[in-house]
């Protein structure tokens, strides 16, 4: 499954070469070259190609620097501090988690930047491949719905962007002007439909391809637009199929989830694949490297998220130090004991008592510390390569999940009216934590999904954008800093003065 990720390269190697003289008999081809009219013809090029637009998915190493997209929609929200030495490490992540950034974010314009790549790429499969084979026809599918994905982060992050469906003939042509959200979740919805059609069910992938697009994966995606939008009985079909589908199940142990034997398992929708099995080298371009050294490859985030080294000493307690970044707020672990909720914290944070008691040494004041260290996504050495360096992870995020559907499913049954089914879904995803069902109503019973959502999904992105399109951004996050511009991530100042088209978001 990691090793296709290796192929993308192929796709950058399209190259077309144009030798020009006078005369027509010295215009050769050159040997070696592909084109868009030679690549793109076999069921190995099409898969190839969409092998690049998945990698996409990974680069949190990239031209930005550090930026991964997982941590970058956590900052904002009310469950994570950024952390790091001090307040200058990383300050662009930093200014994120303080409400300090501005257009000039490397990391918001890494959001951006990463998923019109991923646009392009996906673009490239969709307008070259044509549908001609059955493994083609999937592909287009797959480019299809990963290109939905990218533009969910435009719309919900930064209120629309450009919406490019062509590659255009010419880098003039890519200036243009945003689109309404509305715009663009119409093409969002109209690529899901096209793509449910003709994507398989999970179960008819070999457990090597679980990583790729399934129908159930757009159906989710399709009933997320839809959630997102206020459709709720459109959101509410749509989850019904996967519900129904009996393709998906909670795993029994939600810790197991987020760590290596949890990786593909019956509750995973999609996730960002990572391996251990490449070097790390620090300083190169990753444009330079080989295959096997790529920079991307390993998952550095987890790393970088790890207790601070030299501030927590005699790590013996099954994670070992890191950098720093994303310690869990005090908020965040009085909201589990207010729930009860001991399964879920167990698995996602630890106070420094029990980090003691387990073994480990608090032996400083780590910047941004709170008293908790993170143990979702946390630096597990057998997650990462043990001969080589520590920053090798191989742990992959888990970017849609079947409690995030179910949790879903329950939100437009619940602003539907429809209060029954709204609390059997929120209850499937407590029992598997063991916590009594709800039997909340009313306004009591959006605080409970809330509240469930905020539990079940903590450090996987979601937090923040529940809470500005739930309206309540404003009023939760008022003493970190959050001001009714935030609702919005500026478009990248970059990005305005490469396309003068583009209009920014409102405060910015």
């Amino acid at each position: 499954m990691k090793t296709y990720k290796l192929l993308s390269i192929i796709a950058l190697t399209i190259v077309v070469v144009i030798v020009s003289c006078k005369d027509d008999y010295l215009d050769v081809p050159v040997n070696g070259t592909l084109t868009p009219e030679t690549f793109y013809q076999t069921d190995g090029d099409a898969n190839a190609a969409v092998m690049a637009a998945y990698d996409i998915l990974t680069w949190n190493n990239n031209s930005w620097g550090w930026c991964a997209p997982v941590f970058v929609k956590t900052l904002p929200s009310d469950d994570g501090t950024c952390g790091g030495a001090a307040a200058n490490d990383q300050p662009d992540y930093n200014s994120i988690d303080k409400y300090t950034f501005d257009s000039s974010n490397s990391k918001i314009e890494g959001l951006w930047s990463l998923a019109y790549y991923g646009i392009y790429r996906c673009n490239l499969v969709i307008n070259n491949v044509e549908a001609d084979s059955d493994v083609k026809r999937r592909v287009i599918a797959e480019a299809l719905a990963l290109r939905a994905f990218y533009y969910m982060d435009i719309a919900a992050f930064f209120g629309g962007g450009p919406l490019l469906t062509e590659i255009p003939d010419n880098p003039d042509e890519y200036n243009q002007a945003r689109v309404a959200p509305s715009t663009m979740y119409a093409q969002i919805e109209a690529d899901l439909t096209a793509a449910i059609a003709d994507l398989p069910v999970k179960s008819a992938y070999a457990d090597s391809e679980k990583f790729r697009m399934a129908k159930g994966t757009a159906q989710a995606l399709l009933g997320k637009a839809k959630l997102y939008q206020g459709d709720y009985a459109g959101a509410t079909q749509a989850f019904n199929e996967v519900i129904n589908s009996g393709e998906y199940a909670l795993a029994p142990d939600f810790a197991s989830v987020f760590r290596a034997e949890g990786e593909f398992g019956s509750g995973s929708l999609l996730e960002a694949v990572f391996t251990s099995d490449v070097g790390y080298n620090w300083g190169t371009n990753p444009w330079d490297l080989g295959q096997d050294e790529r920079t991307w490859e390993a998952n550095m985030h987890i790393q970088l998220m790890g207790p601070r080294e030299g501030d927590f000493g005699n790590t013996e307690n099954g994670i070992v130090e890191g950098w720093g970044f994303n310690y869990p707020t005090t908020d965040l672990a009085d909201a589990f004991d207010a729930a009860g909720d001991a399964v879920r914290k167990a698995a996602t944070l630890m106070s420094e008592a029990d980090y003691n008691a387990a073994g480990g040494d608090v032996a400083g004041n780590s910047y941004d510390y709170e008293g908790y260290v993170r143990l979702k996504y946390g630096t597990y050495p057998s997650e990462s390569n043990e001969v080589s360096v520590p920053q090798n992870y191989g742990t992959n995020w888990r970017l849609l999940r079947y409690a995030d559907v179910l949790l879903m499913a329950a939100e437009a049954a619940a602003f539907s009216g429809d209060e029954g089914t709204a609390q059997d879904l929120i209850n499937q995803v407590r029992a598997r934590v063991e916590l009594e069902p709800i039997t909340a109503s009313g306004d009591a019973l959006v605080t409970a999904l809330q509240t469930e959502r905020r539990l079940e999904l903590a450090f996987e992105g979601h937090r923040f954008i529940d809470l500005v399109r739930w309206d309540i951004a404003e009023n939760v996050l008022a003493d970190d800093g959050f001001e009714a511009k935030h609702k919005l991530f500026p478009v990248p100042a970059d990005e305005i003065v490469r396309a003068p088209a583009l209009d920014q978001n409102p405060g910015w």
